[in-house]
């Protein structure tokens, strides 16, 4: 199978002497305070060349401010000696000057690093002069270099646009296919688009000229380059109240003067680039317009609409002038930074590695309208290189089928959007690797192409461009079952997505919503309850609510602890190991102690002598001693007999009435309980079977539920007919369970599955 599994591994196989190397210094700025389950870590990013380090590093640490710091690096074989500047943020935090120094001891293995640092951190805060010394422990991962084109790649001409879609050098190509039956297919749409203006906010209007600005290019038609000058110049002197209202202006702007560039007159183009320049000021240093609303929080809707379209807006203007004839100051740098919080955007799972957004669906698309996509375009249209090298964001729009309930054939997993929230499936293509174009053609034909609806996705007008260059023209499509993963893991933000085989209604797909790396500072409450899952086979759903969002607060796939107060909306459980391999086995680990601390109500404090825990997101949490792991296993490969085996480990000390809980879904039907099983469904058609190894006293009373004990042990399989035996040898967790063809022991701390 190709795609994520196999890049993993391809990976691993030869250690790369070149690449973007991420390392994270445990506790780099401070140490955590005591009881804190999360620390201040350093991350510095690195260039490598042909073994060798570069001596440029940056630096950033969410936990100390929201600002890039630069430093340089000295090396000496394994030994490096890194100097930062600690930059100020906005909103002024740290005070005065600031630095940190750190001497590290880098040990590599493959592409992974491990080691020892120690140094020192100065800087003048709110509170006054802080000098620290640190030390820990240094982690940390080679992924592919992000900054830097490929060899063939040709570097920008003088004042060369446009840039920011597409170059003048792609116009035959792009030409050429719009003579394609989904060429013609799409200038339709786009022409259909083109007289359309859709804004209902003063934020998208720029959006209308450069619609105009494309036909521009399509066509040749000076009269389309007409039309977009007279529309923005009505228009540039908007100015949002918000940087998602500031950023999507100035975004449109830059769209527009990089499309007509070479058709305007010398005094209108360099109104809108000194219009265009300041914007961007603003965006960068958080002034004008673009000050309200602003947190650079990377996982925020704020943060990817603000750097998505100040990034893009500084693409456009790099080699221009001001009108006085000056270099645009900085503006180099503003790109390098704009782009670094994109790939955070991604990294802090604003955008997961399973295309999730924890400020939910509307967000998601209201970022990508004026935002990460239209940056990743620009930045690798114009310098060569890709903000997502490291697969970063790859599910941004695939994930948006991959766990959509099965059905027979594929429809348009959602609207198109309004006239804020469009974009996902046109400037969303820019994500899809090519191991994965196979597959996505296959999806993207049957929901929007010429098997759809024939919109493919184009909204606002302009939004054609990015089709007509990331459509996989050239790619065959493939059904997903033969070119697409079958498991989208997410270790950071826990949107886990394993669907086989990819192929019709009677898929097997289970989703689970773990809610690992939600933050404060945003809408998270949309993304809804802290652990839930829903597993879907043979036509129906078995577990689970319809939507994973429908309410607040814990999930039902959680034990109950019994203490009352003791879980909270905001801590899910991380993610401590996982597995896959290729035929459709998973294993995971899971923390689930965060999941049963107790939140404080605003302005509640703890009871005297009562533990507490720091969670550096959200703050202080009452802990009541309850320690929890879960482990589980999922088998879609069929080994076992049955379509579906779903295993779950679970170990507990500390609770009070502990109960282990499964809802059913309405759809699962009624069932019964024979000894310590429970069995839903159709005996002789469709059914799910629990069976525990340990406890053995299970329940049914529209959840399975079992209790007895601190640990349990459950078998899920879900089948048509007779289910698969399970027998064990052994009692409780140290049993060895045979389901079927399949081999199931516990050991470590982890499930092994073995044939």
């Amino acid at each position: 199978m190709v795609g994520l599994l196999s890049a993993y591994a391809a990976r691993a196989a030869e250690p790369a002497q070149t690449g973007t190397v991420l390392l994270t210094l445990a506790e780099g700025v401070a140490p955590a305070e005591p009881g804190a389950r999360e620390t201040r870590d350093m991350e510095l990013e690195l260039t490598l060349r042909d073994g060798k380090f570069d001596k440029k590093i940056w630096g950033y640490d969410i936990g100390f401010n929201k600002a890039d710091h630069e430093g340089a690096l000295a090396a000496d074989g394994d030994k490096l000696t890194v100097k930062l500047v600690l930059s100020k943020d906005p909103w002024g935090h740290p005070a005065g000057p600031a630095s940190a120094e750190y001497h590290i001891a880098l040990k590599r293995e493959g592409d992974a690093f491990g080691g020892d640092f120690a140094g020192t951190v100065e800087y003048t805060g709110r509170d006054g002069a802080v000098k620290t010394d640190v030390k820990g422990k240094v982690v940390g991962k080679v992924y592919p270099l992000w900054t830097e084109p490929a060899p063939a790649f040709k570097p920008l001409g003088p004042n060369e646009h446009p840039r920011l879609i597409f170059r003048k050098s792609d116009l035959p190509m792009l030409k050429k296919r719009l003579e394609t039956p989904e060429g013609k297919a799409i200038m339709e749409r786009f022409l259909s688009q083109l007289p359309r203006q859709h804004a209902r906010h003063d934020k998208n209007k720029p959006f209308f000229p450069a619609g105009y600005a494309l036909a521009w290019q399509l066509t040749g038609d000076k009269a389309h380059a007409e039309k977009a000058k007279e529309l923005l110049a009505g228009m540039l002197n908007l100015g949002g109240s918000q940087d998602i209202h500031y950023g999507p202006e100035a975004q449109s702007i830059a769209v527009t003067l990089d499309l007509c560039y070479d058709a305007w007159d010398a005094e209108f183009r360099q109104r809108v680039i000194d219009n265009l320049a300041k914007r961007t000021r603003d965006l960068f240093n958080l002034s004008g317009g673009a000050r309200g609303g602003a947190s650079l929080s990377p996982w925020h809707n704020h943060e990817g609409v603000r750097a998505g379209s100040g990034g893009v807006a500084a693409i456009c203007l790099l080699g221009e002038k001001t009108s006085d004839g000056k270099d645009i100051p900085d503006v180099e740098r503003m790109v390098h930074i704009f782009a670094r919080s994109i790939r955070r955007y991604f990294q802090f799972n604003g955008t997961s590695n399973t295309g999730f957004c924890l400020e939910g669906a509307f967000y998601k698309r209201m970022t990508w309208n004026s935002g990460p996509g239209h940056l990743i375009q620009a930045y690798r249209t114009a310098l060569g290189g890709d903000p997502l090298a490291g697969w970063w964001g790859h599910w941004a729009m695939l994930g948006e089928w991959m766990d959509q309930p099965p059905a027979d054939r594929v429809v348009a997993a959602d609207s198109l959007g309004d006239d804020q929230s469009a974009g996902l499936w046109t400037v969303g293509l820019v994500t899809v690797p090519e191991s994965m174009k196979a597959g996505a053609r296959w999806l993207f034909d049957r929901a929007y192409g010429l098997e759809g609806n024939r919109t493919f996705g184009i909204l606002w007008a302009y939004h054609a461009g990015y089709v007509l260059m990331n459509y996989p023209f050239d790619v065959p499509a493939q059904p997903p079952s033969e070119s697409l993963p079958w498991v989208a893991p997410d270790p950071t933000g826990g949107y886990w997505i394993f669907r086989r085989p990819w192929r019709d209604g009677k898929d097997s797909l289970i989703v689970l919503h773990l809610c690992s790396g939600l933050w404060h500072g945003c809408h998270h409450e949309r993304c809804g309850r802290i652990w839930d899952m829903q597993l879907f086979a043979l036509g129906r759903q078995w577990i689970g609510d319809s939507k994973l969002t429908e309410s607040p607060g814990a999930g039902a796939a959680l034990p109950s602890v019994g203490i009352p107060g003791a879980s909270n909306s905001v801590l899910g459980p991380k993610t401590t190991h996982w597995s896959a391999t290729p035929d459709g086995k998973a294993v995971l680990s899971l923390d689930m102690e965060p999941v049963y601390m107790q939140q404080l109500a605003r302005g509640m404090a703890p009871a005297a002598g009562q533990k507490t825990a720091i969670f550096r997101r959200f703050g202080k949490f009452i802990d009541h001693g309850v320690r929890a792991k879960r482990c589980l296993a999922i088998d879609l490969s069929g080994a076992c007999g049955a379509p579906v085996l779903f295993v779950v480990v679970d170990q507990t000390t500390g609770a009070k009435d502990l109960a282990w809980n499964l809802k059913l879904a309405a759809q699962a039907g009624g069932g019964k309980v024979e000894g310590g099983t429970v069995t839903a469904g159709d005996p002789a058609g469709a059914n799910l079977k629990c069976t525990f190894v340990a406890p053995k006293a299970p329940t049914l009373t529209g959840a399975i539920r079992a209790t007895g004990g601190d640990d349990y042990f459950a078998v899920i399989t879900v089948q048509n007919g007779a289910a698969p035996a399970v027998k064990a040898d052994g009692e409780g967790l140290s049993a060895k369970v045979t389901v079927g063809g399949q081999i199931i022991r516990f050991e470590g701390g982890k499930i092994v599955l073995e044939k």
